[in-house]
């Protein structure tokens, strides 16, 4: 994290690497794309099983590049960084939602913004007709269910699989699987970068060590955040309606609607911070990070993050919403 200085960029678009747009920086002089666009990029990544998004706007594309990009299913990834540490680095890569050029500045210039979607293709069209043997580890299952929607897999170590003695059959979307083996195992899955990521519930990846600090990319003073409860007051006045509604029922299902109300209502408050910090694209959901300011010092879990940037842009940075974690030091 010391050395980030001369940025750089690498914006590859297309059905192939032959048959795609490849927009990269001034420096890259291996890459033979189309240099000294104005682009900039919002990526938006958390641990749920929604797919991560982003935002991705060109200016004054040519007709023929146009052509080339306005396609269904178009794949993007985009690989940003810094020449003097690792170079650009692979921070997204999904499929096209949404394609819209307009006119800008007076007709001065024409904005083409991309939105896309990590895994969207894997989720939308995975679906299993599979059984296995008694006996199978849920780990295997895993392994052959990111096999079929064409991911590959990373397991945290923590997550142990379950044996199914009677064997396992499934038939429908390979994300409803998900659901089921996670489950089971106590355990979350997401995807982050084409990658089929599975971490126990409030755990973290394999990936650890990235400290951020005023000397190594951290931005200001990090913000301490509270959840609040997510009970509101139409909740609440739903509750009392549900009382009156008991009139004339039973004692006990009285009781068994009181600890369902109960449920519902359970505090589901959390304590974490929020930090700013120069372009941090090795960062993922679900990692660990340390942070040391005069603030707070620890090691975290990424929630979230959000990467923000451009060729022009001032700005090229990381917000990221994290959690307290304990760690072996």
């Amino acid at each position: 994290m010391q050395r980030q200085f001369h940025r750089q960029y690498r914006l590859l678009l297309g059905k192939s690497a032959q048959t795609g747009l490849l927009l990269t920086s001034e420096d890259l002089s291996s890459d033979k794309g189309i240099r000294g666009l104005r682009m900039t990029f919002a990526i938006d990544k958390d641990t749920t099983k929604e797919s991560n998004k982003s935002e991705i706007k060109i200016w004054n594309l040519s007709d023929a590049s146009l052509n080339l990009i306005e396609q269904e299913d178009l794949m993007i990834e985009l690989s940003v960084g810094y020449r003097d540490d690792l170079g650009p680095v692979r921070i997204f890569i999904g499929t096209l939602v949404k394609c819209v050029t307009k006119v800008e500045n007076d007709g001065k210039d024409v904005c083409t913004s991309i939105i896309c979607s990590d895994g969207m293709l894997a989720i939308r069209d995975s679906i299993l007709s599979t059984s296995f043997a008694p006996g199978v580890d849920s780990l295997t299952i895993l392994r052959a269910t990111a096999s079929n929607m064409g991911l590959a897999l990373d397991v945290a170590e923590d997550v142990k699989g379950v044996v199914y003695h009677d064997g396992y059959s499934f038939v429908g979307y390979a994300k409803r699987s998900l659901d089921v083996i996670c489950e089971a195992m106590g355990a979350t899955w997401s995807i982050q970068n084409n990658m089929l990521q599975v971490i126990m519930r409030n755990g973290i990846t394999r990936k650890q060590g990235i400290v951020f600090s005023p000397s190594s990319g951290l931005i200001g003073r990090p913000e301490r955040v509270i959840k609040s409860s997510r009970m509101s007051n139409n909740t609440k006045e739903g509750e009392r309606q549900e009382v009156i509604n008991e009139v004339g029922l039973s004692k006990r299902e009285k009781s068994k609607r009181k600890k369902q109300r109960e449920k519902k209502r359970k505090k589901t408050s959390q304590a974490g911070w929020k930090i700013r910090t120069l372009l941090a694209p090795t960062v993922n959901p679900g990692d660990a990070i340390r942070i040391e300011s005069n603030s707070v010092s620890g090691w975290f879990k990424v929630e979230s993050i959000k990467h923000s940037g451009g060729t022009f842009e001032q700005e090229w940075t990381s917000e990221i919403d994290c959690i307290e974690v304990m760690l072996d030091e």
